[in-house]
C-alpha cells in the first residue's frame, strides 16, 4: 500500500518539500506551482536529517519570497485564507535564536500572518488581534514540527502533535493581505528580523483539518524524517507512517467479480477506473 503523502489533502496550497532544495530557488511541490526565490538564497545545510536536505538560513539577510499575484483572488498567496480555516507547519532544526526567529511573514505593514520563534525559544503565531505564544520552549539543535492552525474561532499553536496553546476568543479575522509571502524574513515594523535556522519542509493548507489528518502530516513528516520520538506513545502512526489506498471509481467489487486461476489467482473480471495523481 503506498505511502500518505500531503498532495492526498485536497486543500493543499504550498508543499515545500525536502526533496526539492537546490540551496537556491526552492520550487512548491502542491498544484499552486509557486517559487520561492530571493537575491539572498538561504544554502544547503551541511547536515542532513535522515539523509533529507534542509534549507540553512543565516539570520542576517538570507530569505526566499513569493511575490504577490495581486489577481484580485482571495486565494492568491499561500496564507491568503480570508477567514477560513488554515493548517500551516514547518518541519525545521533550531539552530539559534535571535531578536525575532521569524520563519514566514506575510505582509509589509501589519502583522497579518507570521509564524515565529521568541526570544524564550516559544513558537508564537502572530496575526491583527495579537500573538499566540507557545508554553514550552524548544532546545538547540532540536528537530520540531511547528505552526498554527485555525478551526472556526479556535486558533492552535502547536508542536508536533501537542496543541501547546489554544485562543477560543478568535473572531475569524481576515488573513488576506496584499503583499509578498517572506520565508525567513518579515520587513513591517521598521527593522527587518530574519530566520537563523533550518527548515526542512513547509505546508499550508487552505481548510480546517480533521484530527485524523492532522495525526497524518505529524506522522508523515515524523517517519519521513526519523523523528518518531517527537511523537506521543498514544499517537495513531507512532510505529509507522500512514498509507493511501487506491480506490475504484463508481462503486466496489464484489467477490464475484474476482477470478482465480493458477496463473494468476486475482485476476479482474471488469476494468477499473483508477485514477492516480501522485507525481512528486
Amino acid at each position: 500500500m503506498p505511502l500518505w503523502k500531503p498532495s492526498d489533502l485536497g486543500d493543499l496550497k504550498l508543499w515545500l518539500k525536502s526533496e526539492a532544495i537546490t540551496g537556491g530557488d526552492w520550487k512548491d511541490s502542491s498544484k499552486s506551482n509557486y517559487i520561492a526565490t530571493s537575491g539572498a538564497k538561504p544554502t544547503l545545510s551541511t547536515t542532513r536529517k535522515n539523509g533529507k536536505k534542509a534549507a540553512s538560513f543565516n539570520g542576517t539577510s538570507q530569505f526566499l519570497s513569493i511575490a504577490d499575484i495581486d489577481s484580485g483572488d482571495d486565494t492568491d498567496m499561500p496564507m491568503d485564507v480570508d477567514t477560513g480555516g488554515f493548517y500551516v507547519a514547518f518541519f525545521i532544526k533550531v539552530v539559534n535564536f535571535g531578536d525575532v526567529n521569524v520563519i514566514y511573514a506575510h505582509d509589509n505593514a501589519g502583522s497579518k500572518s507570521e509564524l515565529r520563534m521568541n526570544t524564550a525559544r516559544k513558537v508564537v503565531f502572530n496575526r491583527p488581534a495579537g500573538a499566540i505564544a507557545g508554553g514550552d520552549a524548544l532546545s538547540i539543535d532540536s528537530y520540531h514540527l511547528v505552526g498554527a492552525k485555525r478551526s472556526g474561532d479556535v486558533i492552535d499553536v502547536f508542536y508536533d502533535d501537542t496543541n501547546d496553546t489554544t485562543d477560543s476568543s478568535e473572531s475569524a479575522e481576515s488573513l488576506s493581505e496584499n503583499s509578498e509571502f517572506n520565508i525567513g524574513k518579515r520587513d513591517h515594523a521598521t527593522t527587518q528580523k530574519f530566520f537563523e535556522s533550518d527548515i526542512l519542509e513547509g505546508l499550508v493548507i487552505h481548510a480546517a483539518l480533521s484530527d485524523d489528518d492532522i495525526e497524518r502530516v505529524a506522522g508523515y513528516i515524523s517517519h519521513k524524517f526519523d523523528a518518531e520520538n517527537n511523537l506521543q506513545a498514544a499517537h495513531s502512526y507512532k510505529s509507522g507512517p500512514p498509507t493511501s489506498c487506491h480506490c475504484v471509481s463508481e462503486g466496489t467489487l464484489s467477490t464475484s467479480q474476482l477470478n482465480s486461476n493458477v496463473s494468476n489467482p486475482y485476476e479482474l473480471s471488469q476494468n477499473l477506473n483508477i485514477k492516480d495523481e501522485r507525481n512528486d
